[in-house]
């Protein structure tokens, strides 16, 4: 179920008056990309792979829903436990490519705004990655 894996980097700058460099390490990101329906059957592999990635140090989260059409009652539950176990643990969990159905549900239920939620994973990238 992982699709994508964002290691740490090591990036190195200085500055022109040679400065010792400075290293900046990159978040660690793991991303989740569940497909069709996220209820029962689906979310105990997304919420075991979630809790996988904390234990490995993974420091970001991303949930993308892109392709998921419909998530039931689980599935949010699934969503709100992996939510909070992720910030006991001083870490983000995020959400990308709410739409349809799926955002329905969030509304409806007035989790909308308990998850960091992005338009795509595209837009994740651009501003909290500054790619």
């Amino acid at each position: 179920m992982l699709l994508y894996s964002k290691e740490a980097l090591d990036l190195t700058f200085t500055d022109q008056g040679g400065v010792e460099p400075e290293r900046i390490k990159a978040p660690t990101i793991k991303t989740f990309s569940p497909s069709r329906i996220l209820s029962s059957v689906t979310t105990g592999d997304l919420l075991e792979g979630i809790l996988t990635s904390l234990d490995a140090g993974a420091e970001i989260i991303v949930v993308n829903l892109q392709d998921v059409s419909f998530m039931d009652s689980t599935g949010l539950g699934a969503l709100i436990l992996a939510h909070k176990k992720v910030r006991k643990a001083g870490k983000r969990l995020v959400l990308c490519s709410v739409w349809g159905q799926t955002r329905m549900l969030l509304e409806h239920s007035g989790m909308a705004n308990v998850f960091e939620t992005y338009f795509d994973q595209e837009e994740f990238n651009r501003l909290v990655l500054n790619r």
